[in-house]
């Protein structure tokens, strides 16, 4: 799907949630029919696994009425080493370096989208790397309230699907600031070391986010990375004063996540 369509798409789906339009383009109608996602969440331990629980399902019982299509999120986390039943449209699994490998295939039988996490020093090659738990939560808390329709500008999951399958290394990060200036110039830092990326989902949040602030966002990522670079940006309002972005880029070669400046705060 080209760039075009992905910022027309989340363009027309803000507008019509806001009551300003009501014509539903014929190729897009699919994705407004109402369906629910199962994920799963698979942790080392139970106690991880009730920390996880609770970031995710306060996301998911937010009354905020949707802002995109109706979707339902069905939400299951347990540790790993309880056997896991049914199927799932995706599953995360967190700090897969401590996972046996034989789970990999176990695990990839249960769903479509299989998404191992790990934490830097350790590496990933078929799976994301973080920085660090909090990076990973950050990057979640907000992937999880853009696909159940609480995103200003959203993201729909055929187009998550899309970003999935794109060939790479992924690598995320997360960062805050006071400043909006001073978020983008992080932004732009990342991806301007990221020239071979065939992928980029950035999400925004802040209490103060503006439709401009969105559209100067976009415009750093398709200024800077490859034509052929799959682009989505979804913007949370929220309720922190702060500045925040959430971003995953995957790279056909290894691009080491840049530090962060020293006047912005590194935790999600």
């Amino acid at each position: 799907m080209a760039k075009d369509d992905l910022i027309s798409r989340s363009a027309w789906f803000c507008l019509a949630a806001e009551g300003q339009i009501d014509d539903t383009p014929a190729t897009w109608r699919a994705h407004t029919q109402e369906r629910q996602l199962n994920i799963a969440v698979l942790t080392a331990t139970n106690e991880q696994a009730c920390i996880w629980s609770d970031r995710l399902e306060t996301v998911i019982a937010t009354s905020e009425p949707p802002r995109w299509p109706a979707m339902s999120i069905q939400l299951h986390v347990q540790s790993w080493s309880t056997p896991l039943t049914g199927t799932y449209d995706e599953i995360h699994v967190m700090g897969t370096s401590a996972l046996a490998f034989e789970l990999h295939e176990e695990l990839a039988a249960h769903t479509e989208l299989l998404s191992l996490h790990c934490f830097l020093p350790q590496k990933a090659p078929s799976g994301f790397s973080w920085r660090s738990e909090d990076e990973l939560a950050a990057f979640l808390v907000n992937l999880v309230a853009a696909l159940s329709g609480k995103a200003h500008f959203g993201l729909l999951w055929d187009d998550y699907r899309l970003h999935h399958t794109q060939v790479g290394l992924r690598q995320g990060t997360a960062a805050r600031s006071e400043h909006w200036d001073a978020l983008l110039q992080e932004v732009s830092r990342l991806v301007i070391a990221s020239s071979s990326a065939t992928s980029a989902l950035l999400f925004l949040d802040g209490q103060q986010l503006t439709i401009g602030e969105f559209a100067e966002a976009y415009g750093v990522l398709e200024q800077t990375l490859p034509a052929k670079c799959l682009i989505s940006v979804g913007t949370l309002r929220g309720q922190n004063q702060q500045y925040g972005f959430s971003l995953l880029l995957t790279t056909s070669e290894k691009v080491p996540i840049p530090v962060n400046t020293q006047d912005q705060d590194n935790t999600a």
